[in-house]
């Protein structure tokens, strides 16, 4: 076993990361970059929805409380798949919950198109929830085995994240003026089936397959831990609010399904620009 004291460097025989093999710094590129567009990828549906739920309304003439369990119904599921799951990330399941995550996402997307009832639209978008607690964990996962600078790879996972949460609602409403309010979601369900083979093929590292145990729960006594929750958690709820009632109060005021699109995109471009920073 080689001396792994913080602050050595490797001897000559030794190797503490990929970087040290011949050839894995650019594989590691390639799945960086996979990681990266399979996570713009997924929140290209969250925000494709944000932009059309008036529309949604309108064709089917549900209540506006049924904006809110639309809502909220992804924010339940990623949590509970976050608490739960995210574990397993930690235990060797990382490419199994990669290539899940992105199979829930375009089922997801492919359910809201052929939707007919409000009922449809709270479980697919539960499963967006779902497939998102999936995905995340597992591609951060990966990102810590890759670097000595955790802050920066996570930084970018969130603001690829954020890219495609800020481009969903434009490429959303651009979509459904010119084709069909359906057309937007069975464009986010190719984009992640088409995801999957090039998730299926990455290259797993030694670093992201530790067997580790304990209950996510335990992290919650450490101080910084549970500040760090509650600070996400008011983030959270100030999205969550404005994906409920944005885009009804801008349609009742007249606007456009591409003006609400852009709206969206206005309100979240300083938080994307920010977190690499």
């Amino acid at each position: 076993m080689p001396d792994v004291t913080p602050g050595r460097k490797p001897g000559p025989t030794e190797s503490f990361g990929p970087e040290a093999r011949p050839g894995t710094r650019s594989i590691r590129r390639l799945d960086r970059m996979v990681l990266l567009v399979a996570i713009a990828t997924s929140t290209v549906g969250l925000g494709i929805i944000f932009a059309l739920l008036a529309e949604l309304q309108d064709k089917f003439l549900f209540p506006i409380w049924g904006l809110g369990l639309i809502t909220a119904s992804s924010y339940i599921t990623s949590f509970a798949a976050y608490v739960w799951l995210s574990v397993y990330a930690d235990r060797g399941y990382v490419r199994m919950m990669l290539i899940g995550g992105a199979l829930l996402g375009g089922v997801s997307m492919l359910w809201i198109g052929f939707a007919s009832e409000l009922w449809e639209l709270i479980a697919a978008r539960a499963l967006v929830g779902f497939g998102e607690g999936l995905l995340v964990p597992a591609a951060r996962r990966m990102a810590l085995g890759w670097s000595d600078r955790p802050g920066r790879e996570l930084a970018s996972m969130f603001a690829a994240g954020g890219a495609g949460f800020v481009l969903g609602p434009v490429i959303g409403a651009l979509l459904a003026e010119a084709f069909s309010l359906s057309t937007p979601f069975f464009a986010a369900a190719a984009l992640s089936f088409a995801a999957i083979p090039f998730l299926s093929r990455m290259t797993v590292s030694s670093a992201a397959e530790q067997v580790t145990t304990g209950s996510i729960f335990s992290l919650l006594r450490h101080p910084l831990v549970a500040t760090g929750v509650l600070l996400s958690a008011t983030e959270l709820f100030s999205i969550g609010v404005l994906e409920a009632v944005w885009a009804r109060v801008l349609a009742d005021l007249g606007a456009s399904t591409t003006w609400i699109g852009v709206s969206f995109t206005v309100i979240l471009v300083p938080i994307i620009l920010l977190a690499p920073v």
